[in-house]
């Protein structure tokens, strides 16, 4: 039984896809001199629209570290207050 590939072509506009199917297990470079040799003889499918998502605003990560060392300190006091309060049982 072969294996599907499908390969990916996007632009601007949208994004076109073709499907080929390779032998057992295909290594990468097998699939990449596929690639090579044939991409301009591919037949790809009508050009799909993509929906457009709105880029991420890039995260600080020093503010990302300091929300995660706060996040780990409230919940070790929690764990000690949570400690406390069996033993006073």
């Amino acid at each position: 039984m072969g294996r599907v590939g499908v390969f990916e072509r996007r632009c601007a506009d949208g994004m076109s896809v073709c499907k080929l199917t390779f032998g057992a297990e295909p290594k990468d470079c097998e699939v990449y001199a596929v690639w090579l040799a044939h991409w301009n003889g591919l037949a790809f499918s009508p050009l799909v629209e993509m929906e457009r998502y709105p880029r991420r605003a890039a995260r600080n990560p020093k503010r990302m570290q300091r929300t995660a060392q706060e996040k780990e300190r409230r919940f070790y006091l929690h764990r000690q207050k949570k400690k406390e309060k069996h033993r006073g049982r």
